[in-house]
């Protein structure tokens, strides 16, 4: 049996996390959803724990996708990183790939976030009292 599914979701609109959040729960109600806007606030994320998921707005007013997944790949944590947002160019996409971003989501795609959270928090361990310990 899985934990509550733990997503970070980094992006500067509360409107749009409301809206990513309540699709997410209706697939995993148990969920537990962190929204951060900034560096800062990601690195403190990281710091406090393991995430199932982390979802990153490309383009926000003080950060973006790339330096969020630098920060995630010198953490020394590990989690599926997806870029969320409305836009990215061919470049973008080339470079997060180079960066380590395990795909692309298009926020204006409701299916798409669904089938990428579905198929992300199938494709994690399973964890039983005796697997917990080791």
């Amino acid at each position: 049996m899985h934990d509550a599914a733990r997503i970070l979701i980094v992006d500067d609109s509360e409107e749009d996390v409301l809206l990513a959040a309540a699709q997410i729960r209706r697939w995993a109600r148990d969920a537990v959803i962190r929204r951060v806007d900034n560096a800062a606030d990601f690195s403190a994320a990281l710091a406090a724990g393991e995430w199932d998921l982390v979802l990153c707005d490309h383009h926000m007013p003080r950060f973006d996708s790339v330096s969020a997944l630098e920060l995630l790949n010198s953490s020394g944590r590990h989690a599926p990183f997806f870029v969320y947002s409305g836009y990215f160019s061919p470049a973008q996409r080339v470079q997060a790939l180079r960066e380590g971003a395990s795909g692309f989501v298009d926020k204006r795609d409701i299916a798409s976030l669904m089938r990428t959270v579905d198929i992300t928090l199938n494709s994690l361990p399973i964890v039983t009292p005796d697997t917990a310990r080791d």
